[in-house]
This record gives structure tokens, sequence and C-alpha cells, in this order.
């Protein structure tokens, strides 16, 4: 396959990191790289063959597999200018995963040796790569389907490692004085030295249990980046779950903040700001390959943007320049052509999604045990009476036989029947919907009054869940936060919160795409029709001139 060598150094000069090599470097690799071609479906490498070669993608979609329960499923997916086969630094140098060609791909293939040289060459390429390699690893071990599988999973981090080293140093500290304390205690003789044992070895027990404790909250709390979002996830076993994140698109600007320590460490806060308010990543490690990394994925949608729309407006200038009929799109003909542009460039949706675009909306109810919560007690009184009527009937005792009692009895089960009907009314009444443009709540009480809130999908800047207590992580329930604005817009104790996160990310991917592909065409045809005119009166002004011509050449 012949790749023109204008078109590899544009493509190495867009994709990170070689965008930080020089002009000279970028000579020296492309005298180096080879270009191979796989077909769709082909695989490119095994898990467990050496790894010899690292690949950018020149044209096309791979697939990362990884083996679970015997079983491959996809790790990541990647696209055009972006990288892949990082087990080249790795310590026994063999591929952790697997690489699948999701379409015909052309790749670019750099060979280890060239790497490390360009690593010795350019300090900050070498930075930048390495993260890329920690960022592979990362992945590799945390991967649990926290993005969707469409998305390019860019750089995945944890916070850096001084955070656990100084908890693990002060809780150090704290026995070390109890147990100053405790031996003082000993040489007074309050307690035997058998009691000095039992307690030193209880006191070690827990700080080992608390430094475990310490180190798995540590590692459940990362971030990442794709090629869509930002994302900050954070589990604590027993106690929560959280996840927050923000469109790519939404970035208004990038700061780090950095102590004393962290400028030693090369560790510090990321301040994300947005349109509405602020995002912030603590104790980022490889702060300024992070803060690069970001700048460049905005960068990178928003040049993928202004391509598909110049792609576009050249199309339907060929099309005028052609003299092809071109008619007034009806509104039949602008959702087609946005329904072609959304297949080209949207992802792929779930089941869940395809419900959405099928019905318009979908609906969600508070979880079950909010539902248990609320008529548990009206169907324990419930039952308690009826197993007591049951009871009596069947013992045929005398008070059974008294119509008093018995009338009591039919009516206090009534009113607890209806009690628990009206609980689960309330409960039913109680919906959550995700409309194709909009986010509503709705508050309706049986026999009461509606509270309904709406907010537009456009205006949502950031969505994020979060999971409460071990009932919440067991059942897989929480509460899901889109900021709207100054205000938070909430999907109360809803089941399976993730899904719902991904849902309305989704909703807002598609609503954004169908603006902007209804704003595109318009400006389309509007510059297109002005093309049309200006050719027009030119043919006109031409025509105008030939006729003059002729009558001054008659007789």
């Amino acid at each position: 396959m012949n790749v023109s060598r204008v078109k590899l150094i544009e493509t190495l000069q867009n994709a990170f990191p070689f965008n930080e090599l020089d002009n000279d470097q970028v000579d020296y690799l492309v005298g180096k790289i080879k270009i191979v071609q796989f077909q769709t479906h082909k695989m490119i490498y095994f898990k467990g063959t050496p790894a010899q070669y690292l690949y950018l993608i020149f044209q096309g979609e791979v697939e990362i597999l990884k083996e679970k329960n015997s079983s491959p499923f996809r790790l990541n997916t990647i696209r055009a200018q972006f990288t892949f086969g990082e087990d080249i630094f790795s310590n026994n140098r063999t591929r952790y995963t697997s690489a699948r060609a999701l379409s015909d791909v052309i790749l670019i293939k750099i060979d280890h040796e060239i790497v490390t040289s360009l690593c010795e060459m350019n300090h900050a390429f070498k930075m930048d790569y390495r993260s890329l390699v920690d960022s592979y690893h990362n992945l590799c071990r945390k991967r649990e389907n926290d993005s969707k599988n469409e998305e390019t999973i860019f750089y995945i981090e944890d916070q850096h490692p001084i955070l656990i080293i100084s908890k693990i140093i002060l809780s150090l500290i704290t026995i070390f004085s109890l147990g100053i304390v405790i031996v003082s205690l000993f040489n007074s003789g309050l307690f035997s030295y058998l009691t000095l044992l039992w307690i030193g070895g209880v006191l070690a027990a827990a700080e080992a249990v608390w430094i475990l404790w310490q180190y798995i909250d540590w590692k459940n709390h990362y971030f990442y980046f794709t090629d869509k979002r930002i994302i900050i996830r954070r589990r604590s076993y027993l106690a929560f779950e959280t996840r927050q994140e923000t469109h790519l698109a939404a970035i208004k600007s990038v700061q780090i903040q950095k102590s004393f320590i962290g400028r030693l460490f090369n560790f510090g806060n990321l301040d994300i700001k947005t349109f509405t308010g602020s995002m912030r990543l603590p104790l980022v490690p490889q702060i300024d390959c992070a803060q690069k990394m970001l700048n460049y994925l905005f960068g990178r949608s928003k040049k993928i943007q202004r391509d598909e729309e110049r792609r576009s407006f050249e199309g339907n200038i060929r099309e005028r320049l052609f003299d092809r009929q071109v008619e007034v799109k009806s509104e039949g003909d602008r959702l087609s052509n946005q329904e072609k542009i959304n297949k080209n460039t949207s992802s792929k949706s779930d089941l869940e999604i395809r419900k959405l675009k099928e019905h318009d909306e979908v609906i969600f109810h508070k979880h079950w045990t909010i539902l248990f919560a609320k008529i548990f007690i009206p169907i324990s009184l419930l039952l308690g009476l009826v197993s007591l009527y049951l009871y009596l009937v069947i013992n045929r005792l005398e008070i059974s036989k008294n119509v008093p009692f018995t009338l009591v009895l039919s009516g206090c089960i009534v009113i607890l029947f209806l009690w628990a009907a009206y609980r689960y009314s309330d409960w039913k009444n109680d919906v959550y919907i995700i409309a194709d443009d909009h986010l509503v709540d709705l508050h309706r009480n049986p026999f009461g009054m509606e509270d309904k809130r709406s907010a537009p999908i456009e205006n949502v800047q950031s969505i994020r869940y979060k999971k409460n207590g071990v009932l919440g992580l067991l059942l897989n329930f929480g509460t899901v936060f889109t900021r709207i604005g100054d205000e938070e817009f909430t999907f109360d104790n809803v089941h399976q919160p993730a899904k719902v996160q991904e849902m309305i990310f989704s909703t807002i991917e598609q609503f954004d795409q169908k603006h902007k592909n209804a704003q595109m065409l318009e400006q389309e045809e509007r510059a297109v029709d002005w093309l049309d005119s200006y050719h027009q009166i030119m043919r006109e002004k031409h025509n105008g001139k030939e006729s003059g011509q002729s009558k001054d050449d008659r007789p």
C-alpha cells in the first residue's frame, strides 16, 4: 500500500505523542516506518506473541481484545491518529492483549528500536509516551465497562501515590505513639506481659487491615479521558460508588495547580473549567502530560468536526457545479441526511439507546427497595390482620361470629389495603423521563399536587452518579446528577445508575449531532445558493457580451 510522504508527515504531526517531534525527527521517523494493511476482522497480533512493533492508525479502526473467563471481550476501540501496541515497553516484551481490525485499516508500523531512539532524542516525547504506556497497563487492570466500547479510552490513571503514602506514614506514627503509651503502662505494672502481647497483636492487625483498605480505596479512585468525554470514578467498598463526567465540547479552559511538593514530584490538581462550572481532578501524576493530552483531545474533536463540515460543503458544491438538479429539501429529506451523517459519525448504540430512538422517551421509576420501604408497614399489618381472621375462622372461635368485631376487622383490612395501594400509586407516579430533547422529573401524588420539572437536554454540562451504602452497592441503585446551569437535576434512587448516565450522555450526543447537522445543512444550502447565484450572474454577463459582439459584427 503506497501512502504519500506528505500524508505520512501530516498524520504524524497530528498524532499524540508524535506531535512533540521536531521536523528533523519526523523526517527521521518517516524514513524508518513501514506501511501495512489489514482487511476487516483480520487479526493484527495475538496475546502472548512477542511485542516488536508500535502501531499508529493511518486509516480505519482497530479493537483491542482481552480474555475473560476464556472468552475475548473488547477492551478498547482505537481510531485514526491513535496508537496501540504499547506492550513493546513491557518487562518481557510480550503482548498482554490481542488486536483485530474492525474495518479495512492502514497502519504505520514502528519498530521498538526506533521508538527507543526517539525517546533518547526528545525528552518530551519520552515522558508523554511513558504516560501512554502506564495508561495502557492501567486499562488492562481496571477495565469494567465504565465507558461505551465504541469510545476510545485514550488515558487512564490513578491519583498520585503520595496520597496513600502520606496516609500510611500518618497511621504508622499514630500506632507507634500508641505503642509507646501501652509499653509505658506495662512498665508501670497495670497489666501483664500476655495482655501486652494481645494488645500489640490487635493493634498490628488493625493497622494491616486499615492499610489494605486505604490501598484498595486509592486504587478505586481514578480518572480517564476518552475521545468524547472526561470521567472521574471513585468506589469505596461497602460505602459508596460515584462517577462524574463532562463533555470535551463543554471545556472552556484547562489549568494546573501544583504545591511545593507537587513541583518536586510532578503532580497536582487539574482544574477543568466548563461554561457553567468546574471539574477538578486531584493529585494527577505527570500532570503536565495529562494537560497536554486533554488539550490534544479537545483540539482533535474540533478538527474532526470542521473536517466533516468541509467535506459536506464540498459535496454540495460539486453537486451544483456538475449541473445536478437540486430541489428544495423537504423536512423528510433533512432527517434522511441527518441520519446518514449520524450513521457515519456517531457511535453504535446499545439496546437501551435503540429503545430510546424507537419510542422517543424512556421512563424510569425509583428502585423497588423504595417501594418496599413505602408499603412494608401497611402490608405487614394487612397480612397480620388477614392471618388473625383466618386463624379465628379456622379454629371456630366464638369471637369470629361477633358481627361488630368482624365489621371492624374487615374495615381495618380494607383501610390497610387502600393505604398500601396509595403507597404503591405514589411510588408508581414518581417517574423520570429521558426524551430526545429534554429530561423530566415528575412527582404526582395520587390525590394531590403534581410537581413536574423539565430541562432541555442541550443545557446539560456534566453528569455524575452516586451509589450510597451497602444496599446501593449490592442492589445496584443510586442517584444520577446532571448539572444544568447553576442547578442540579437529579434522578433519585434509580436502578443501574451507570446505565442511566450512559443513556443521558448518548441522548445528548444524538441531540447535539442533529442540531449541528441541521445548522450545517442550512449554512451549506445558503452558501451554495450564493455560489449558484454568482455563476448565474457570470453566465448572464458572458451571454450579454457575446450578444453585443454579434451585433457589432453585423454589416
